[in-house]
């Protein structure tokens, strides 16, 4: 649209070249927010290792099931242990046919597919299953090899809460809402991203004579070497998180708001990578957006341009699939598993970090300027600006604000029941749930990989019961098959598609989805 109504735009001719020169400055305007998230995250990882690790003893799902593939084989073998069991090969060749199966009968190579999902809308139509939280996820069950496989590699509190909040908060919004009580989609994510967030201080809090340990070998006030070995990493994380704070006033945000919008993000990253770590969920997303909160508490009724600064987290930083910090963690565990030097490891990620960012900057300006830029549907910088305008109009200013208890009290409802969890889990030996399946469960990851949860747990529960550890030990390379299988699977489609398409010119569907959902 311009000023004189609408255009159809016919095509766009680029430039001939890019104007490298022009675009310096914008790099350095970012350059401090950028370096600051890669160095805090990095360091951030290296920092929790000995306690998440040697002091918890996280399972670390994916690193372990990563480390048994690429472990060095036994004497006399060319493959690693796991893969010469009969449970592994089983179990992967189960998942690599029949995810390939699907990927041929989604190209209409085969006219019959093998569900992984079950349809139960037909069978619970209407009152009340219709006032459900999510009734399209509720009522179809998918099952992914992967998740099933992690799932299983998970202590049995955990894999239980990673269904049992997703069906309990349904349950919940149907009793709810047909009890007259308006309760919106927005409000469950809401209770679901504040069970999130407060995830944040209870883990910080379960480490805090590590931590303390650190901050004191910090100072210089104590000769733990293990404490002193930490110390840097703590001082880099730091550094980064102050270099975003000031990047932050920088560009208009009040101080305060500034530090609690970095701190916000810094316990977001650390729930992520907390939930790598200990559940082995690989795609994880926000309940809810992190922009909103921040709008919604310590941003609300700010201008525009303190709030500006603060859309830039959400245009760059708000998906979590995309953040250093889980990606970092799960290095770190390879890395003390393969006996790798940490500190060594540490600059050697940071560095290729920031070699890496200003490769992908260049590629997307080459490749925008060349119109071959990719477009994925979703505009993130529209998204936050609307949101931004919205709540800077004295109109939307007032609708906002007779909605905000209703807010917090959302946020509130959600931190209070994941303390109320830890605090038990903590006191409490026979506590059935675990607080990080408030802020899973309630999101897109819960949503589409309940059922798996559930699978998984049904089987571990009816093998730890009836077989004892040493059969689970025995489906343990099981587990890993069915994850190797299902990757193996997506990426030899990826790869032909690559092949087929770059190499030969032959044109295939845009997209093949072999898995449900």
């Amino acid at each position: 649209a311009t000023p004189d109504g609408m255009v159809d735009v016919l095509a766009v001719t680029p430039p001939a070249a890019v104007p490298w020169p022009r675009w310096i400055a914008p790099a350095l305007a970012w350059a401090p927010m950028i370096i600051g998230l890669i160095v805090s995250s990095v360091a951030a990882a290296f920092l929790v290792r000995q306690q998440w690790m040697h002091h918890e003893r996280l399972p670390y799902p994916i690193a372990a099931a990563t480390f048994s593939l690429i472990d060095d084989p036994e004497p006399g073998r060319r493959l690693p242990p796991v893969m010469c069991t009969r449970a592994f090969r089983g179990a992967a060749a189960l998942a690599f046919l029949v995810v390939g199966w699907r990927g041929l009968a989604a190209m209409d190579w085969v006219t019959v597919t093998i569900p992984l999902e079950v349809e139960l809308h037909t069978a619970f139509q209407g009152e009340p299953w219709s006032r459900a939280y999510d009734y399209w996820a509720l009522m179809m069950p998918r099952i992914y090899f992967c998740m099933v496989g992690l799932a299983f590699l998970v202590p049995l509190d955990l894999s239980f809460s990673l269904w049992f909040f997703f069906l309990l908060t349904n349950v919940v919004t149907m009793w709810l809402r047909g009890d007259g009580h308006p309760v919106e989609w927005h409000h469950v994510r809401e209770v679901g991203f504040g069970g999130f967030i407060a995830i944040a201080p209870l883990v910080l809090w379960l480490g805090r004579t590590w931590y303390g340990r650190v901050a004191l070998a910090c100072l210089g006030m104590t000769r733990d070497p293990l404490a002193r070995a930490a110390a840097p990493w703590l001082w880099a994380t730091i550094a980064g998180l102050v270099a975003m704070t000031v990047w932050l006033i920088a560009n208009g945000t009040p101080p305060l708001t500034a530090v609690l919008a970095i701190a916000t993000l810094a316990a977001a990253m650390l729930v992520i990578a907390r939930t790598l770590a200990e559940a082995g969920v690989p795609h994880l997303g926000f309940p809810y957006d992190i922009t909103t909160f921040m709008y919604a508490t310590f941003g609300f009724g700010l201008p525009a341009g303190a709030l500006m600064p603060l859309a830039l987290i959400g245009m760059t930083l708000l998906d979590p699939r995309e953040a250093v910090l889980p990606y970092a963690v799960n290095a770190s565990n390879l890395a003390d598993r393969a006996a790798v030097p940490m500190r060594r490891l540490g600059l050697t990620m940071i560095a290729l970090a920031l070699v890496a960012t200003v490769v992908a900057g260049a590629s997307m300006l080459f490749n925008a300027y060349d119109g071959a830029g990719h477009l994925d549907g979703f505009r993130p910088s529209q998204f936050e600006i609307d949101k931004v305008a919205v709540r800077t109009t004295e109109a939307g200013l007032a609708s906002a604000a007779t909605t905000r208890s209703e807010d917090l009290w959302a946020y509130g409802l959600g931190a209070g029941l994941a303390w109320f969890c830890g605090i038990a889990r903590f006191m409490l030996a026979w506590w059935p749930v675990h607080p990080l399946g408030i802020g899973l469960a309630i999101g897109y990851p819960g949503s589409l990989a309940w059922g798996s949860f559930l699978l998984a747990w049904l089987i571990k529960s009816l093998v730890m019961r009836y077989g004892g550890v040493g059969l689970y030990r025995s489906l343990v390379p099981a587990a890993i098959g069915l994850i190797a299988g299902e990757a193996a699977a997506v990426c030899v489609f990826g790869l032909a598609k690559i092949i087929v398409t770059g190499v030969f010119a032959i044109p295939m569907l845009p997209y093949v989805n072999a898995l449900p959902g």
